[in-house]
């Protein structure tokens, strides 16, 4: 999508310095045909639609931003962020790997032209499934750099070279799928839709909920993850007291078997719908003495 659009020597496009590699470096090789990039400092770990609109410039053509933040666990509001892109021509594009199967989003109400996610997070899918959304209006400005034999309106016609592109998304399916990615994520979607998305955002704010609670309540841990519920997820992610070996603290509790992930020195947690309330509590207690363990 990036590389797709028709650049000139000037644009300029937004990042923040907090973002995810993955969503940096598509947009950093835009350096090489003369795209600006201007980068936001975020606050607290997130960034808000005032910080965007102060950075929006004629020549701004795309902002890019997480749903929610890999680290901090800020959780956008990409309805106000969208709705004032898609007011001034403003490509929106958002990262939605840390949102998609843990909090509901609405492409059209939030005006996002492009989604793209991996699955092998909150989708619970395997490794290198995934999917790209993007508006008509959007993939009508897109170049393809690339073209493989199923991007073409009838691929089964092996000898008609020529064609137009396909209509859909399929344009951008250049060769033979990864299908057993694809049936595990068939399946695992299958299984959210089941419990539906509703039922599964407000299980996951509840259980985060509790574990904000208490890990606020451990002394020595400072809270990254300190936003109301409209502005976060499922991750919830907490900063150790200085002079305390993190990686030393997270071996610990692996052996506990209360698996998490450390992330730049600080501990972020992650529970999907099928964690319990108490659940959260073991996974407190668990930290809570790892933590005491550690410091001596």
């Amino acid at each position: 999508m990036a590389s797709g659009l028709p650049w000139a020597a000037g644009d300029s496009l937004i990042l923040n310095d907090i973002e995810f590699p993955a969503n940096v470096y598509p947009y950093l090789n835009l350096k090489r045909l003369g795209v600006e990039i201007d980068t936001i400092q975020a606050v607290d770990g997130s960034i808000t639609p005032d910080m965007i609109a102060s950075r929006l410039r004629p020549r701004t053509r795309l902002v890019a931003l997480s749903a929610v933040q890999y680290l901090s666990g800020h959780r956008a509001d990409l309805e106000s962020i969208g709705k004032m892109c898609r007011g001034r021509g403003v490509v929106f594009a958002v990262d939605g790997i840390q949102a998609v199967g843990a909090v509901r989003l609405d492409v059209q109400q939030m005006k996002i032209d492009a989604l793209a996610a991996g699955a092998q997070k909150w989708q619970m899918g395997p490794h290198g499934s995934g999917f790209l959304y993007l508006t008509e209006e959007l993939q009508s400005k897109i170049a393809q750099s690339s073209l493989g034999w199923l991007s073409v309106e009838d691929p089964w016609s092996f000898s008609k070279w020529g064609q137009p592109l396909a209509p859909s998304a399929r344009r951008y399916e250049g060769g033979s799928l990864n299908m057993p990615s694809l049936h595990g994520l068939h399946a695992a979607l299958s299984t959210l839709l089941e419990f539906g998305p509703e039922a599964i955002e407000n299980h996951i704010l509840a259980i985060t909920e509790i574990l904000l609670k208490g890990l606020s309540d451990i002394n020595g841990l400072r809270v990254v993850t300190s936003y109301p519920d409209a502005q976060r997820a499922g991750i919830v992610t907490v900063r150790l007291p200085d002079g305390v070996d993190s990686k030393e603290v997270f071996r610990q509790i692996a052996k506990r078997s209360v698996f998490i992930a450390l992330r730049e020195g600080q501990l972020r947690f992650s529970p999907h719908f099928y964690s319990s309330p108490d659940e959260m509590r073991q996974a407190l207690d668990v930290t809570r003495e790892c933590l005491a363990s550690v410091r001596g």
